[in-house]
């Protein structure tokens, strides 16, 4: 889906009369988070627990806040610790109702971000199923001792030790307005609810943890890579399919290419044979993606010329904060 460009402006009094309907629908989303909050503010319903540690991570708005980066961040890092972690999601774009991730899994199986989670944290537990209580249980019986659930700040019906929200610096809350109308899951208010607030691509100090994406590798599906600085001079067909295409494109940029046309998909599209045959048919010296991307780009599109733009997390502040959270939630 592509970001409603109202969910990020204040609107005119036309536009304002002409989304009136939306706001309506808003009004009754409202009433729905609120009585299932207050539901589970009275233990009227209640968090089930699944055997392991759970950490997860979210967000309050709908559309990309860069977790799939934080979410390999934080699982390689637990890994490094000596934790059996496992990543467990919905698996947006999959088919499964319960799907162990390896290496090897099709895409339409697991979907592209789990898919993406377990090629780069191979070690890790990787699972998705629309029934999250049942997918980290799954991966607890694989034996994972720490269960990582992506995207599950409103998933509360699944027990966790801490929540971590991840907040875009650029537009945290859009318009302030709840879905339709707006871009807000639940009000701004529920980051009351968080134990670590994580805030991506500001610098500076705050009270939570503060990173930003840098590039880190141009990789081929044979595994070959190079350093990002080789797009430098290069004529680039890019494409993305992610909730901020925009911010993608201009990150190629940022590393000295000229791009001589942009694919624009919505998030998790199909990739099909006219559009790879489209790239290949470019006056492009390189077709650059985004990893997630990669995970859908057709076998028969392979060329030597085609590269996953890899990105990585780096934290700018909040590194001990972080520590001491993870520290007191798995002890």
């Amino acid at each position: 889906m592509k970001t409603p460009p109202f969910w990020y402006r204040d609107s005119g009094a036309l536009e304002a009369a002409l989304l009136a309907p939306l706001a309506v629908a808003s009004g009754a989303f409202a009433l729905g988070v609120a009585a299932r909050g207050a539901a589970y503010g009275a233990g009227v319903l209640r968090a089930e627990p699944v055997g392991a540690k759970v950490v997860s991570l979210g967000n309050v708005v709908a559309g990309g806040a860069g977790k799939t980066p934080i979410a390999i961040f934080l699982a390689q890092r637990l890994s490094r610790a000596g934790r059996r972690v496992a990543v467990v999601s919905r698996g947006y774009g999959g088919a499964e109702r319960l799907c162990a991730v390896e290496r090897e899994t099709p895409v339409s199986a697991s979907g592209d971000e789990a898919l993406l989670v377990k090629r780069r944290v191979p070690e890790a537990i990787v699972v998705v199923g629309r029934d999250r209580v049942a997918a980290a249980r799954h991966a607890v019986s694989l034996g994972a001792d720490v269960v990582l659930l992506d995207d599950g700040f409103q998933h509360r019906r699944l027990a966790r030790d801490l929540d971590v929200v991840v907040v875009d610096a650029a537009r945290p809350f859009g318009n302030g307005r709840l879905l339709p109308r707006g871009p807000l899951r639940e009000p701004a208010s529920a980051l009351r609810r968080a134990g670590l607030v994580w805030t991506t691509g500001a610098d500076g100090a705050g009270e939570g943890v503060r990173s930003r994406l840098v590039a880190t590798a141009l990789v081929r599906a044979d595994g070959e890579s190079r350093a990002p600085a080789w797009l430098a001079g290069k004529r680039v067909f890019a494409l993305a399919g992610i909730a901020r295409p925009e911010r993608f494109f201009a990150s190629v940029r940022a590393l000295g290419a000229e791009l001589v046309d942009c694919l624009e998909l919505p998030d998790h599209a199909a990739i099909s044979e006219a559009m790879a045959a489209r790239a290949a048919r470019a006056d492009a010296d390189a077709i650059v993606l985004t990893e997630k991307d990669a995970a859908r780009w057709p076998a028969s599109g392979a060329a030597p010329h085609v590269f996953a733009l890899r990105v990585d997390v780096e934290l700018l502040s909040g590194e001990a904060r972080l520590d001491a959270a993870l520290a007191q939630a798995l002890a």
